[in-house]
This record gives structure tokens, C-alpha cells and sequence, in this order.
């Protein structure tokens, strides 16, 4: 699927509405400390979608750490 999405974290996270991307991006503002999160865009992302409406913020830079392909298996 990393290959197929083009995936370059972990996590890098992929939201389908219908067969279009609606969200890309990674999963909150602050990977480093949970309970410091204020704002969960996978979960607004599904939350509009799931409403009828348009994600606000349909891409966020990804956080983490680069996926390490094995020689000859990384995409091109």
C-alpha cells in the first residue's frame, strides 16, 4: 500500500471520499505528546466527510519517520 499510496512516514495518512483524496496528511499537531493535542485532523477530516461537507484542511506536512525500503524494493 506505501508503494500503491506513495507513502513516505510512518504514519502517513490517506482519507478516501468516493474514490477521491480528501485528507493526506498526519494524524494530529503533536505526535510528541498525546495529551497535548489540540487538534485531531483525521478525526475532522472523517467528521466532515461523514456530515455532508468539505474537509478545511485537506493536507498537513507529515511527522515521522522516514519508511527505510529494503535495496531494490523502494518505489520509484
Amino acid at each position: 500500500m506505501a508503494h500503491a499510496f506513495g507513502a513516505v512516514r510512518t504514519p502517513d495518512i490517506f482519507v478516501f471520499d468516493r474514490g477521491r483524496l480528501a485528507y493526506h496528511g498526519t494524524v494530529d499537531d503533536n505526535q510528541e505528546e498525546p495529551d497535548q493535542v489540540t487538534v485531531n485532523y483525521v478525526r475532522a477530516a472523517l467528521d466532515a466527510l461523514l456530515s455532508g461537507g468539505e474537509v478545511a484542511v485537506p493536507e498537513t506536512p507529515l511527522i515521522g519517520c522516514g519508511i527505510k525500503w529494503r535495496p531494490g524494493n523502494a518505489p520509484a
